[in-house]
């Protein structure tokens, strides 16, 4: 909706390695005439399976703490299926969280799974910040609005300056005991 061609681009962001059986459990399903090992690149796979949206597309291979988000323009919709540990989730909320334009919406796969605390905790600290636009009924995905800037000095005053937020164990549980009574649907 906003700025130049470029701007307007998909950026992707992935290892594109199979790293554990949960992905090659998926890709054989997908692709069962082309068996992957673990640790085996699957690029070429996303490839042919979004080779009609290739022009929209800007893949971004790598660690994403590595690769970050270098580009001026800020950011409308982030779909995030990533956030599998607190070094990841952290450098999300430090660097994409803080790139959003206003009324931009975020995506949050994966949120609600038992070993992904972080993610749930993330939201929770920044809910002034973000009004719940969709929850999925299967736990796992939960969609938001941001409706409050995000600057790198909310960050560092919610967060500090790294991750040990993480270890402030009697705020946390409060945390997710609000988020818990809030749920719409009693499976989550």
């Amino acid at each position: 909706r906003h700025g130049n061609a470029a701007s307007r681009l998909i950026r992707v962001y992935d290892l594109f390695f199979a790293r554990d059986e949960r992905v090659l459990k998926y890709l054989r399903r997908v692709f069962p005439d082309r068996p992957l090992e673990t640790g085996s690149s699957f690029l070429d796979r996303f490839w042919e399976n979004l080779a009609e949206h290739a022009g929209l597309l800007d893949v971004r291979r790598g660690d994403i703490t590595d690769t970050g988000y270098p580009d001026s323009e800020r950011i409308e919709v982030l779909c995030l299926d990533l956030c599998e540990s607190l070094p990841v989730t952290d450098f999300i909320t430090r660097n994409f969280y803080t790139r959003l334009l206003p009324e931009a919406l975020v995506i949050q796969r994966g949120m609600l799974q038992e070993l992904r605390p972080f993610v749930l905790l993330t939201m929770r600290r920044l809910r002034d910040c973000f009004k719940e636009y969709v929850e999925s009924g299967n736990g796992g995905t939960i969609g938001y609005k941001c409706v409050k800037p995000i600057t790198p000095e909310l960050v560092i005053e919610r967060f500090g300056t790294d991750s040990s937020w993480y270890q402030e164990v009697e705020a946390n549980a409060i945390l997710l005991r609000e988020m818990e009574e809030q749920m719409v649907y009693e499976t989550n």
